[in-house]
């Protein structure tokens, strides 16, 4: 068994119903799972969010930066292979525990972009529930940032017009920045 079938395997676990809606009953949220194949431990940790004062799943919280200059506004397009893949959106991700969400932002645009922002004004938040996750993403806008551009987590990144950002294929959750882009910060 190699690593990817470790990782498909995980993924089934995942997807199971069964193990789903007991660690819910159950008020579990996160598995660990450790598995020692060719002499080697690998971790892997499966999420059920799960919120005991809602009742209902809990909401990552994500972040997004939107970077304009010279009347153009980047865009990234996601990876073919995973979820939402092939889709267009603004440079961000996953906000940590121990971070806030200007963060968050930071790292991930140093993350996938290579470069150094400089936080800006809030713009807008969404929520959205997605078949595998529900998300609560929060937009801001980017002042300034230092560095060369380059995608690491991307297949490619565009620089567009505020007006044709509609023509991409984005995921929901951020269709309210799209509707926000031409607001003032």
């Amino acid at each position: 068994m190699d690593l990817r079938d470790l990782a498909t395997l995980c993924s089934e676990l995942q997807k199971s119903r069964s193990l789903e809606s007991l660690l819910l009953m159950e008020k579990i949220s996160i598995v660990k799972l450790y598995i020692v194949a060719s002499g080697e431990l690998y971790n892997f940790s499966l999420g059920y969010g799960y919120n005991e004062e809602m009742k209902e799943p809990s909401r990552v919280m994500v972040v997004a930066g939107v970077i304009q200059t010279c009347g153009k506004v980047l865009i990234a397009q996601r990876r073919k292979e995973g979820r939402l893949g092939g889709k267009w959106e603004f440079p961000g991700g996953k906000v940590e525990p121990d971070e806030t969400p200007e963060q968050a932002l930071k790292r991930e645009l140093h993350e996938e972009l290579g470069i150094e922002a400089e936080i800006g004004a809030f713009l807008c938040s969404s929520r959205y529930d997605y078949p595998h996750l529900a998300v609560e993403l929060h937009a801001y806008r980017i002042m300034r940032f230092s560095g060369e551009i380059v995608p690491t987590v991307h297949d490619q990144v565009l620089w567009v017009l505020p007006q044709d950002v509609c023509k991409y294929d984005f995921p929901a959750a951020n269709q309210e920045i799209i509707r926000r882009l031409d607001s003032p910060s």
